[in-house]
């Protein structure tokens, strides 16, 4: 059985259509969210051309103004098109879209259809809706709030002051649901904090459970939630709506909203809260999904260090603070003795094991404030901030002995080691260099090392 490393899996598995094309448009790698969505395979996407799935009126759209504007800026965000099914019909998609040294493209690309979905829906609630100005105008101000967010906090204050103002709510909050599944405030106002203990089955998760509007009253003394009818009654509440933010049938958090007063929840009522919550659900879905394509473009997919072009952004910055605060920079480059002949006598899936267990080392090994990344190969680079010779000459010794330990999976006898370089930049000795130049100074030191013996560190100053 194939062992596939877990960034692979994130890419292969992931939720959006991930392609690379060349210069030219043709296919070089996809995921397997678009070839199911197209209802075609993946080998027959590879080596074809994108605009193939494109029909005339989308291709013409595709060709004169997203692949100029694309060479123009190198970047093009959220661009609606329809990509043709085998069956041809259309799926509606949105497409982000990066430019590549090469002149190829990095493209994502995001099913619209459920966005269209809600569209449709939030065109349902506006017509019922039409009598009350003010729930129309939350619908348009909050669905361009949700928009504009750019993080979950944004998106949750938005929701939580959109039905406050449509409903004319005592309180609303927002809870979302952490690693460990529970519920945390992020937004609003919880009136009812500490009175309904951590854990405790609540209304909340009924709601959750239902996939549906739940509503308690003190009149609810009774029934299943009396433990919540109880708590409304002493801070003086009538009643509590929950409803359930969810992608698809999965559980985000819930939106509460508390009255003081009676009030009737109508169709009106939950048709509106029904709108806000799938509004406010897809762009959380639309955030984290960003946040994680982000990751994944400055993350060695291998080990989850820094790649090799977030590196460069680091040192660059780390340049600039250094010549600002006045304090000394160095980076630590190392390359691994011994590596080439695991990987070629064992394979590579024991040559990656061996990159996966060092980058965890060299993690242990550093600062906590240290960046670390893969340069390249069996090439790794720690950036070290406000941290003169004695300091990188500790944290290079730290590495290079961390590496010498016995490796997992590797037999008795195949030895690794780190020959290490290390350059250190002190502001006031001389003029700042460019990212591309300390990296080759260290890249020198590194070297040094290798013809000094291996398995050792030399310094380099700039």
């Amino acid at each position: 059985m194939t062992l596939i490393a877990p960034f692979e899996m994130l890419y292969r598995q992931a939720p959006c259509g991930l392609l690379v094309l060349t210069a030219d448009g043709t296919i070089t790698e996809v995921n397997d969210a678009l070839p199911v969505w197209l209802d075609v395979s993946r080998e027959r996407m590879i080596g074809s051309s994108f605009t193939d799935y494109l029909d005339s009126g989308n291709r013409i759209f595709y060709e004169t103004r997203h692949v100029p504007l694309l060479r123009l800026q190198g970047e093009v965000r959220e661009v609606s098109l329809g990509l043709t099914r085998a069956d041809g019909t259309t799926v509606a998609v949105l497409l982000n879209s990066v430019t590549l040294p090469d002149g190829g493209v990095h493209m994502a690309v995001f099913d619209a259809s459920v966005r269209a979905e809600y569209e449709r829906e939030l065109l349902a609630a506006r017509r019922i809706a039409e009598s009350s100005e003010v729930r129309v105008r939350v619908l348009q101000s909050s669905s361009s709030a949700f928009v504009s967010s750019t993080n979950e906090e944004q998106i949750c204050a938005a929701l939580a002051a959109s039905a406050n103002e449509a409903f004319v709510a005592t309180a609303t909050a927002v809870f979302l649901i952490d690693s460990d599944g529970e519920f945390v405030l992020t937004a609003g106002t919880n009136p009812v904090e500490g009175l309904v203990p951590r854990g405790e089955a609540t209304a909340s998760r009924a709601a959750l459970a239902l996939g549906a509007t739940l509503t308690v009253s003190v009149r609810d003394a009774d029934g299943p939630y009396a433990r919540v009818a109880e708590v409304l009654r002493e801070r003086r509440l009538d009643s509590v709506s929950i409803i359930p933010l969810l992608r698809e049938t999965e559980p985000i958090g819930v939106l509460a909203c508390f009255f003081a007063r009676t009030r009737e929840f109508d169709t009106h009522f939950t048709d509106l809260q029904v709108a806000l919550s799938r509004l406010a659900a897809q762009a959380i879905v639309r955030v984290r999904l960003q946040h994680e394509l982000e990751r994944l473009a400055n993350h060695d997919q291998l080990t989850g260090l820094a790649n090799r072009s977030h590196l460069l952004e680091t040192v660059e910055a780390a340049i600039e603070r250094s010549v600002i605060l006045g304090n000394p920079l160095s980076v630590v480059f190392l390359d691994l003795d011994g590596f080439k002949g695991i990987n070629d006598q064992f394979g590579h899936a024991a040559g990656d094991s061996v990159l996966v267990q060092v980058a965890g080392r060299i993690r242990r090994a550093v600062r906590h404030e240290d960046a670390v990344g893969r340069y390249g190969g069996d090439e790794f680079v720690a950036v070290c901030e406000d941290a003169d010779a004695a300091s990188a000459s500790s944290i290079a010794e730290r590495i290079r002995n961390l590496v010498n330990e016995p490796l997992e999976g590797v037999p008795p006898g195949s030895l690794v080691s780190a020959s290490v370089g290390v350059v250190v930049y002190t502001p006031s000795q001389s003029a700042p260099p460019t990212n591309d130049e300390l990296l080759s100074i260290a890249d020198d030191a590194m070297y040094l090392s290798k013809s000094a013996g291996k398995d050792r560190v030399s310094f380099l100053n700039r």
